[in-house]
């Protein structure tokens, strides 16, 4: 990674605990999965199951409503139908919340960790931090990001 992409990747996150610290929640603190979205669901004949606990913790329950709309701004996984049809399932909307920005950008700082991990042996991590970076830095909140390969 570039010193100068380095020196802002550090300063940004510095903001955002700032701001993490400051979040104004509407939910109370709970039980929070941590990486819930539909790529950890799994349908069974009897329902649908969430899988994938790594990342369970306590915290901002609002950390578990925001992944539905950041992979729809990332990756394009969710429609807007789709995000009407979770928000009315789940009874609120964050988008109507003054914290909904502050989490989606923690969720892509945090969202370049496979890449960072990948990139001193692997290009296409290399170049997939290089375009997440070059993303954020200019605020281009609708540019396309690619899934971490599996390896």
């Amino acid at each position: 990674m570039a010193d100068e992409d380095r020196q802002w990747l550090q300063s940004r996150i510095t903001v955002l605990r700032e701001a993490w610290a400051d979040l104004p929640t509407v939910l109370a603190r709970g039980l929070i999965h941590g990486d819930s979205h539909s790529n950890n669901v799994i349908r069974t004949k009897d329902g649908v199951v969430l899988a994938d606990w790594d990342h369970v913790s306590l915290g901002p329950r609002e950390w578990d409503v925001i992944q539905p709309f950041y992979m729809a701004r990332r990756f394009g996984r969710h429609s807007d139908a789709d995000l009407l049809q979770f928000t009315s399932a789940y009874g609120w909307d964050a988008r109507h919340w003054p914290g909904f920005e502050t989490l989606i950008q923690v969720r892509e700082i945090t969202g370049l960790s496979p890449y960072v991990r990948k990139a001193p042996t692997q290009s296409w991590a290399r170049a997939e931090v290089a375009h997440r970076l070059e993303t954020l830095r200019t605020r281009k909140v609708t540019a396309r990001w690619n899934s971490p390969r599996r390896s």
